[in-house]
């Protein structure tokens, strides 16, 4: 089979931008009040659910991280 033959799927896991808030002692709700990250922006990550590149880049920002494994996981899958 070759490799245009193959189905892909990313999944996206915001499990180390929790661990990464815990580790800095940043409360979400802080995010919200002192950084203005948006509600649905939280909504999002709680839900792994697809953000924009530069949303994540603001993100580091905020948290104080210049690695975006602080803040994303990506898993590729191939079917």
């Amino acid at each position: 089979m070759k490799n245009d033959e193959y189905i892909n799927e990313v999944e996206i896991d915001f499990t180390p931008f929790f661990k990464t808030l815990e580790t800095k002692g940043i409360s979400q709700s802080s995010l919200s009040k002192d950084y203005e990250l948006s509600t649905a922006t939280l909504y999002r990550l709680r839900h792994n659910q697809n953000l924009l590149l530069s949303t994540v880049g603001h993100i580091m920002n905020v948290i104080g991280t210049d690695d975006i494994n602080d803040v994303v996981r990506l898993m590729v899958h191939k079917y």
